[in-house]
């Protein structure tokens, strides 16, 4: 059974999102090692912000890669590429455990970034498909 180039990018497009996540988290729990508790609660909220901006990096990545790759939909494959990315992350979480960001705060980060990468894709190439039909 072959499997549709769409789906194998949408998996690549999540893959690379929740990646970042995961380096970024890893490399969190690396750093505190040793920490007290109290240490560590005092910082929360900046472990917080960081995580937020892993998901927003990872999923404007992913949307930026994937609406490159096609000639439309640009805006429907990056949403969906985020939404694999917040799947793939969901999976990891009930699988391994961890500390990762809240669901409303990981869909939001890697849909709205993945979307609006996409858009900004979609308006280059709209302003370049434009300047070429002013040329012919």
């Amino acid at each position: 059974m072959k499997i549709p180039n769409n789906i194998k990018d949408y998996f690549a497009g999540a893959a690379v999102a929740f990646s970042i996540v995961l380096l970024v988290n890893q490399g969190i729990s690396f750093l505190i090692i040793g920490w007290t508790p109290e240490k560590i609660s005092a910082n929360e909220f900046l472990f917080a912000i960081i995580q937020l901006l892993a998901h927003i990096i990872g999923g404007f990545l992913a949307g930026y890669l994937i609406a490159k790759k096609r000639e439309s939909d640009h805006i429907i494959s990056a949403a969906t590429v985020g939404l694999f990315a917040y799947i793939a992350e969901s999976i990891f979480v009930s699988l391994f455990g961890g500390n990762y960001m809240p669901d409303f705060w990981a869909l939001g980060g890697f849909l709205l970034c993945a979307a609006s990468a996409a858009y900004i894709v979609r308006n280059k190439q709209l302003k370049k498909d434009s300047e070429k039909n002013k040329e012919s």
